[in-house]
Order: C-alpha cells, then structure tokens, then sequence
C-alpha cells in the first residue's frame, strides 16, 4: 500500500480545490493508500520514520515544495521509493523530479524507479545542493586537505548541476559518486543591485569535514539544518518515481 505525508497547509481552503482533484486522479487509477497528516504538533522525521516501519510501496511527499523536501531528506537511505504530489507555489524540487501537480497521480501510476545519489549532512539528505553559511569556516576535504573561504563568499555543495547551470568544466551528475564544493565571490552592481558572481573555486569530495566555525545548511534551498559538522555522499541514496520531464 502507498503512503501519503501530508502537508500541514493543506487544511488551507485556498488549496482544498488542488488536493481534491489530486486525491480524484489517485482514486480513479486505484492509487489507494494510507494518509498521515502533518501537524504543528508532529515532527516530520518522526513521523516519516514511522511509517516507514510499515513498509509502503511508495512514500509520497503532497504539498509545498519545503515538505517535499522535507520527506525526502528522512526517507533516504530506507530503500523505500520516493514521489511527490506538489501543491503550493515554488514546486522546484518536484519539477526536478518531474512531479507537477497535473501529471503526478499519472507518474506514480507508471512507477519508473531510479537510484540516485544524495547528499548527506549530519543525519538529513539533500537532492540538488545544500548552501553552506558561517563565519571564519573552515573545511577538511577528504581527510586530505583544508580549504577556508572567504566570509563573504557564497559557499555551496552540490550533487550535481543542470544544463547550463555553470560555465566550467566537471564530472558531477546524480549517480557520479561525488559532491563538489563551489565557492563564489558576489558583489551588487547597479541601481537595481544586481548580484553578479565571480572568481569560482570548484573541487570534487566524498567527504567534508567543518573543522573551525560554527555552520549552517539550507537544504535545496527549502529546509535549514543547524550546528552541522559533516558532509558526505550517499551513493545511490535515494530510491525515487521520476517523471518524463525530469530535469537531469
């Protein structure tokens, strides 16, 4: 049996019209399954570990775009395939997938399953990129060598890169085994205070240490992760549905 997580908004009116429509297409392709709803008084790990216990045929994120990433950061690694429903506005990580709310009912029905890496910081995962913040940081690269940028840089790992996305040659992709660590320098320009970036640094790692400074993580961009110490690759971390429209 499936198992759907449910956003907390989603007791919003404004998406009563979206969810009913979704859960029509679930039941007209007998997309049947168990719901846990999520709740100011509920932790979303916890309660993503519990129904994991149960061993569903598909775990499925429905809602925002931070409870799809939210689910999918506790469900790494448990071997259980990953989908998503997404209502809400800023639906990037689902559409990364290829999950829309119009053609998701569709694509769990076809059930194409990859593996993919995924990054790991502490004890949550990340998809795409984790963007690093600190002062005075200070990172070990594969128990090799430190690097330490400068505070008023951008600093982000990432899992692997879209077209197009940057300018400079390298092997990232979902299934590369690796991360990569970019560090850019930004300034605003401009009466609109445009940011442009520059001077990029770029190098490969299975595991990164925070040996001076205190750190922070947004992971995709959605979730933030405190007091981290420790980034690493997960290999084939991720069981997930995709859609024929993903993006990698």
């Amino acid at each position: 049996m499936h198992t759907y997580i449910y956003d907390s908004l989603l007791t919003d009116k404004n998406y009563s019209a979206a969810l009913i429509k979704a859960e029509n297409k679930l039941t007209d392709l007998g997309l049947i399954g168990r719901v846990a709803r999520l709740s100011p008084l509920k932790n979303i790990r916890d309660i993503v570990v519990e129904e994991l216990k149960k061993e569903p045929k598909t775990l499925i994120a429905v809602g925002s775009d931070a409870h799809v990433g939210g689910v999918l950061s506790c469900v790494a690694r448990s071997g259980i395939p990953f989908a998503a429903i997404p209502i809400g506005d800023n639906n990037f990580l689902a559409n990364l997938l290829g999950f829309t709310t119009e053609n998701a009912a569709a694509t769990i029905a076809r059930r194409r399953i990859i593996n993919l890496d995924v990054g790991m910081i502490n004890n949550s995962a990340f998809l795409k990129s984790a963007l690093i913040q600190g002062d005075n940081l200070r990172f070990l690269i594969d128990d090799k060598y430190s690097v330490a940028p400068e505070n008023n840089s951008v600093v982000e790992v990432v899992n692997f890169f879209l077209d197009k996305e940057v300018t400079f040659e390298n092997n990232l992709s979902f299934d590369s085994g690796n991360l990569g660590l970019l560090i850019r320098k930004k300034n605003t320009t401009g009466r609109k205070k445009k940011t442009i970036f520059f001077d990029e640094s770029f190098v490969m790692f299975r595991n990164l240490k925070i040996i001076s400074g205190e750190a922070s993580a947004w992971l995709d961009n959605l979730n933030e992760l405190k007091n981290i110490n420790e980034i690493k690759i997960e290999p084939m971390g991720l069981t997930a549905v995709v859609g024929s429209d993903r993006k990698f």
